[in-house]
C-alpha cells in the first residue's frame, strides 16, 4: 500500500523508472521475507472482526506462503523489466497510476491467497480483478486495448461465478464460509 502511495507522490519529482523499480521491488523482498518466515517458522494469522458467522481476516499457513514466495520472485522480475517498460511512456502518460495501479494490483494478489474465508476472498478476489482491468486498459486510446479489456472483466466475472457457486456448495456441507470449515468438512 505505502508502495502505491509513493507512486502517486512522488511522481511529479522524481519521474524516474528506477523509483517505480525501488518501490516495487521493496515490495516484492517484503513479500519474499515474509514467506520465508512462514515457511521456515509458524503461522500468521490477522483477524479483522470477532466472533460471527463471518470471521473476515487473513490467515497464511505454508501453502499460502508458498505462493506469496512465488508471486514476491515474479514482481521482482517484472519490476526489472518494468524499468524500461515505463520509460517509453515518460511524458506521455501517469507514470504515478500505473505504479500505484501496480503496486495495489501486488497487494490484492498476496491477500487473495491468504484470504481466510469465501467472503473475504472474494471481496479481494474482486478487488484484484478490477484493479488488473485497469493495467490492462492503461492504453485505453487504442481500440484493441479496450476490446482486450471488455474480454477480460466479462471472463473474470464469468469465472467468479463459479467461484461463487463452489463456495455455496462448500459452505452448505460445512455450514460456514471459513476455509478451515472447508477443509474439515471432507
Amino acid at each position: 500500500m505505502i508502495g502505491a502511495l509513493l507512486a502517486v507522490i512522488l511522481t511529479r519529482k522524481m519521474p524516474s523508472a528506477h523509483m517505480f523499480l525501488y518501490w516495487s521491488c521493496n515490495c516484492s523482498s517484503s513479500g519474499f521475507l515474509f514467506s520465508i518466515s512462514v515457511i521456515f517458522g509458524d503461522t500468521f494469522s490477522l483477524r479483522l472482526s470477532g466472533e460471527s458467522f463471518l470471521k473476515f481476516g487473513f490467515f497464511v499457513d505454508k501453502l499460502s506462503a508458498f505462493f506469496i514466495l512465488v508471486i514476491s520472485i515474479a514482481v521482482f522480475a517484472v519490476s526489472i523489466y518494468s524499468t524500461g517498460y515505463v520509460r517509453e511512456y515518460f511524458g506521455k502518460k501517469n507514470i504515478g497510476y500505473l505504479g500505484f495501479l501496480y503496486n495495489l494490483f501486488i497487494l490484492s494478489m498476496i491477500l487473495v491467497v491468504s484470504a481466510d474465508n469465501a467472503v473475504m476472498f472474494l471481496i479481494v478476489w474482486e478487488l484484484m480483478s478490477i484493479i488488473s482491468y485497469f493495467l490492462v486498459v492503461y492504453e485505453h486510446e487504442k481500440p484493441e486495448t479496450r476490446k482486450a479489456g471488455f474480454i477480460y472483466i466479462v471472463m473474470t466475472h464469468f469465472g467468479t461465478g463459479f467461484i461463487i457457486l463452489s463456495f455455496l456448495i462448500f459452505s452448505g456441507t460445512s455450514g460456514s464460509f471459513s476455509f478451515e470449515t472447508f477443509r474439515n468438512a471432507g
